[in-house]
């Protein structure tokens, strides 16, 4: 893979990473606001949902940060704006067919080409010791 393509790889991660970090924290308190836009798209126990879906934001965003298991993280994100889509999307459109469209777009990007330069991940596999 040339560089400009590892870089813009790495660049789609770290900022698709700072962006389910930001939008998943807050959902971490389900905070009534969010509930009931939950419960207004149609979303199964909401209040239990809300915390889930942001404990995954942020655990696959840190994880995207970070460069680890960036596919596994993206493809997780992936099925998470594929949700939105269909449920807040299809309710209440504007934003929510936007922004989740492009954010689905990156993920299926990430988890088929990897996350680039910069990974923590790759670091690791290098300290490796080789086995003959």
């Amino acid at each position: 893979m040339n560089t400009m393509a590892r870089g813009t790889l790495t660049a789609v991660r770290i900022t698709m990473g700072a962006a389910f970090l930001f939008f998943g924290l807050p959902k971490l308190g389900a905070p009534p606001e969010v509930v009931a836009n939950f419960t207004h798209w149609g979303l199964p126990f909401p209040g239990a949902l809300v915390p889930a879906v942001g404990l995954l934001e942020v655990v696959a965003g840190a994880l995207l940060v970070l460069g680890l298991a960036t596919r596994g993280a993206a493809a997780a994100l992936a099925v998470n704006m594929l949700g939105a889509v269909l449920t807040a999307g299809r309710v209440d459109g504007g934003f929510h067919l936007q922004v989740p469209p492009v954010l689905l777009a990156l993920a299926v990007l990430l988890a088929l080409r990897g996350g680039g330069a910069w990974q923590l991940q790759a670091l690791a596999r290098s300290r490796r010791p080789r086995t003959s």
